[in-house]
Order: C-alpha cells, then sequence, then structure tokens
C-alpha cells in the first residue's frame, strides 16, 4: 500500500519549498504550496506574517529561508499534506505512484474534482463504480483493479487537458503552462 512519507518530499518539490506571490496564479500567495486565497485561515499564514514582521524588507528569498529554519512553519506543512492524503484515502491505493498522481492533482485541482476523475478513469477501464466525488471502498477497489500504466497514462491525460483548458479560458494561464507539464510528466 501506498505510504506518505514516500509522497511528501515530491509533493513539496512540486509545490516549490518557497514562498511566492505569483500575480497570474490564482492562488496568488503560496507557501509550500498552501494558498492563502484557497486556506485563508490555515495557521501557516500566522507562521508567514509572523516572519514578513521579522524581515521587514524581506525577498522571497529571504523569506523562504526564513520560513525553512521554522520548525512550526515546517511541522503544519507536513501536517497539511498528510491530512490531505488522510481525507484522500491513499494508504489504500496499492500503487505508490497511482496515490501520488492522485495526491499530486487533488492537490493542486481539489479532492472532490480529482475523486471524479478517479472514478471516470475507473469507469472507462471497465469498472462499476458511482461518479459522486468520494473516494470510498468501491471507488478504491477499482482503483487498485487497473493496472497501474493504464491508470497513469488515463490520468496523465485527463490531468493535461484540464491544464490546457485553463489557458483557453483565461489566457494568463500560459505563464504556468511550463511548470503543469513538469507536474503532469513527473508524476507519472
Amino acid at each position: 500500500m501506498a505510504e506518505f512519507l514516500l509522497a511528501l518530499i515530491p509533493i513539496l518539490h512540486l509545490e516549490g519549498r518557497i514562498w511566492s506571490y505569483a500575480p497570474t496564479d490564482k492562488g496568488r500567495e503560496t507557501y509550500c504550496g498552501i494558498s492563502r486565497v484557497y486556506w485563508p485561515n490555515h495557521p501557516i499564514w500566522i507562521r508567514v506574517d509572523l516572519a514578513k514582521r521579522a524581515l521587514p524588507s524581506y525577498t522571497p528569498k529571504s523569506l523562504s529561508e526564513y520560513l525553512e529554519k521554522d520548525e512550526e512553519a515546517q511541522r503544519l506543512v507536513k501536517q497539511f499534506y498528510s491530512d490531505w492524503w488522510h481525507r484522500m484515502r491513499l494508504s489504500e491505493v496499492k500503487s505508490q505512484k497511482v496515490a501520488f498522481f492522485l495526491f499530486q492533482a487533488s492537490v493542486n485541482f481539489g479532492e472532490e474534482k480529482v475523486a471524479r476523475w478517479a472514478q471516470m478513469i475507473c469507469i472507462t477501464n471497465g469498472k462499476s463504480v458511482a461518479v459522486d466525488g468520494k473516494i470510498g471502498p468501491v471507488t478504491l477497489a477499482a482503483i487498485n483493479a487497473i493496472c497501474e500504466a493504464n491508470y497513469l497514462r488515463d490520468a496523465a491525460v485527463m490531468q493535461r487537458y484540464h491544464y490546457l483548458m485553463a489557458i483557453v479560458d483565461d489566457k494568463n494561464q500560459i505563464a504556468n503552462k511550463d511548470g503543469w507539464e513538469e507536474r503532469v510528466w513527473a508524476s507519472l
């Protein structure tokens, strides 16, 4: 079965172990991939704001380095991703690669959307599941019954299509295309 700790370093690599503010990214301000837009009440923002006050003329690099040394900030990041992994029930997926793909996609698109993708992939691979946006025992059994290579192929196509449609819908998102492409291929 898949293990969270084997997924933590790769997810932090994809999300970036940095603080950033990107006006073209819908998440705007992020730390280690945790967006202030989508997670405004997460306690990581208390640590980030404290760091900003401690470094009044901070740069993205200096703030990132400061937060990297903040043990509480690092604990909060690890807890954020651990909670996410467990909500998705990814420890019950047999393949580490499939679990990681679902993990990184759900961090990027949301749990319900990726659960629906997982269920659609199951259906297109001959499994009978409801598309309800919840990873439960039936969906898990179906995911675990699909050949890893087939599952990953279909998941990559679905994720890449979503990224391309995001660019079609908002031309400013083209700035993110290379990073999105890297994310898909690095997850295979």
